[in-house]
């Protein structure tokens, strides 16, 4: 298509400041010229024009002498203004590039902020969006909606936690944040505490590398968005918490209008014969297997690992982003920290002309070093996502050999059996994410009596818990948050996706039950097996028990352990002899002590772990 070289492919693009001087460039090979259009402020309308200078790798440039900071810009490009997609920087609602100093932009500590270190592979994973966390009067927080509202400490709702202070009691190790990245989807100067409608989950990306001003105190202040969000990483990483980045590579909200395109048409987009692709089901897909393309993403994932230390990401559509360009990326990450956790969705929307050898559908991550979202688990648990039909956890006892195998991570409960996961890291195993109806909700649409939720809650929970790979939630399923049954509520009003903190007060004794199971999954470091390897080597299932009732050994180093789950309602007796056994750390009522076991008891919906001793 077009000549690309080593010496283009190390072109830093965008913006480069110093107070001396600030250098523009930007790649376009089929255009003959550009016009940079430099702003005093973000709301002049004057301007002046600069003729930028294409050079023989297609690179335009300009040099603006002096010091430049507090000014902003947009290419001219036939008649069209568009920001910079390399931008890290803009006014409100991505109208123009702002041109900044980057240092000036830390918190005081960011720089020398301590980061946690939270094995990636022994990550408890909670997923939110920001404004979900502090949007509700009940939340205690100052700047409700916002990134100082969900960064703020010692927030109450009553005398129960909320926010920051609530994931750290829970337990998780890392927090998945939905896009912050800018997006279109909302008006910026609109804040949502005042405008409740003007809610978006952020998957209509335009400026990746710039941060969502929505979230920020003063959106025209481009400084602002940047120090709140470095504000919120350092107050997580303060508290024990990674900070994961939602990422959406896949396709952009707009096409022929968005600034790739008008900077160089059809080249940023997937196409078939002259007509956009739509894999992502919004329109287009971004040619990522592109040099120029490929050069962009991981470029873009690099710069905010660095300057935002971020500690994972997780991409939306997988699929659709070639395993070339994801395989890179994770190799230039690791680089900048080996402990960076990588995940993603192993699907797509609609059909795409992307060869299917390079695409990350489930199976594709095989031995690859970053995980996938497990879908086989959820809908074993759970049922369908958005209808009545159930799962395991409420009666479809059939399903207990895919619990089984997911409670050895999904590599095949034998050996010899054709599994899509070759480890148990690659596998994000959960029932519920920011997608389709809430837990709660999904409970209540599969017929379960009310009565019942706060178990089953527990019980997929012990699941996901006790489980080889990855554990993750959405936020709110550990106290039964409802979306009054909105089962897509991307762009509904705050009061359906804010959090209602008065339930955590209202389900506490629920809440206490996950935190415990997730202080367990930690203390014992029993569930975290790497390789299938190990799992074989030292999880065995115990035969011959009730469809409702799964029970397995584990063994780690001189020490071994029996976990027994009773899916059912009903309190079941057991005929176990496996040796002496001494109470370790019984989560629900069952209490023995140090005694030799043949014929007991269990309770209903619980789930028990006990030390062993063999004779």
């Amino acid at each position: 298509m077009f000549e690309i070289n080593n010496e283009l492919l190390e072109t830093k693009l965008g913006l480069s400041y110093s107070p001396e001087k600030s250098i523009i460039r930007v790649w376009s090979p089929s255009r003959e010229s550009i016009t940079l259009c430099l702003y005093d402020s973000y709301s002049t309308q004057s301007k002046t024009e600069f003729n930028m200078i294409k050079d023989e790798n297609n690179v335009f440039e300009i040099i603006l002498d002096g010091n430049m900071e507090g000014k902003f810009y947009t290419f001219l490009i036939d008649g069209m203004e568009v920001a910079d997609p390399y931008s890290f920087a803009s006014s409100a609602n991505s109208k123009r590039t702002a041109i900044i100093d980057l240092s000036k932009s830390n918190p005081e500590g960011f720089i020398e902020h301590k980061i946690p270190f939270n094995d990636k592979d022994k990550a408890i994973i909670v997923e939110t969006h920001i404004a979900d966390i502090s949007i509700n009067e009940n939340s205690g927080a100052e700047n409700r909606g916002l990134f100082l509202g969900a960064a703020q400490t010692g927030t109450k709702y009553n005398n129960v936690s909320t926010g920051l202070d609530h994931f750290k009691e829970l337990g998780v190790t890392h927090i998945h944040l939905l896009p912050v990245t800018d997006y279109l989807t909302v008006n910026e100067l609109k804040p949502l505490s005042k405008y409740p409608k003007n809610y978006n989950w952020g998957y209509d990306q335009e400026l990746y590398n710039n941060i969502e001003g929505s979230f920020s105190t003063n959106p025209n202040d481009p400084y602002s968005r940047i120090r709140e969000f470095k504000t919120l990483i350092k107050n997580y990483h303060e508290n024990g918490m990674s900070i994961v980045m939602d990422v959406v590579y896949n396709h952009t909200f707009r096409t022929s209008d968005s600034p790739f395109n008008i900077i160089e048409p059809m080249y940023y987009y997937r196409s078939e014969n002259g007509n956009f692709t739509n894999g992502s089901g919004c329109g287009n897909e971004l040619a990522s297997e592109r040099p120029m393309v490929r050069k962009f993403i991981v470029e873009s994932l690099c710069y905010l690992a660095r300057e935002y230390k971020i500690d994972g990401f997780r991409f939306d559509l997988m699929a659709l982003t070639d395993i070339d360009t994801i395989m890179l990326a994770i190799e230039k990450l690791r680089e900048i920290n080996p402990n960076i956790l990588i995940y993603g969705e192993p699907w797509m929307a609609l059909p795409s002309p992307l060869p299917y050898d390079k695409q990350i559908v489930i199976g594709a991550q095989k031995d690859k070093k970053f995980a996938i979202f497990n879908p086989f688990i959820r809908d074993s648990i759970k049922g369908d996502n958005d209808g009545s039909v159930k799962g395991y956890i409420q009666g479809e006892y059939y399903l207990k050999k895919n619990i089984k195998n997911g409670l050895m991570g999904s590599i095949g409960l034998d050996a010899n059996d054709a599994s899509s996961f070759a480890n148990p890291i690659e596998s994000i195993n959960y029932f519920n994410a920011h997608d389709n109806l809430i837990f709660y909700d999904k409970l209540l649409k599969s017929n379960v009596e009310q009565e019942d939720i706060k178990d089953l809650t527990y019980m997929a929970f012990s699941i996901i818990m006790t489980a080889q790979g990855i554990p993750f939630f959405h936020s709110g399923n550990s106290f039964l948050r409802t979306k009054y049954m909105d089962h897509n509520s991307y762009a509904s009003p705050s009061n359906i996706n804010g959090i209602d903190w008065s339930l955590k007060e209202k389900n506490y004794d629920i809440f206490l039950k996950i935190k415990n199971l997730i202080e367990l999954r930690k203390r014992l470091g029993i569930f975290n097996y790497t390789t299938a390897e190990d799992v074989r080597n030292n999880l065995t299932f115990i035969n011959g028990l009730k469809d409702s009732v799964i029970a397995f050994t584990i063994k780690k180093e001189d020490k071994k352990y029996l976990i027994i789950h009773n899916f059912s309602k009903n309190r079941e007796s057991l005929s176990i002899n496996l040796g002496k056994i001494y109470k370790l750390n019984l989560i629900w009522e069952n209490e023995f002590k140090d005694e030799f076991v043949n014929e007991f008891s269990i309770d209903g919906y619980s789930t028990n772990v006990y030390s062993l001793v063999e004779e």
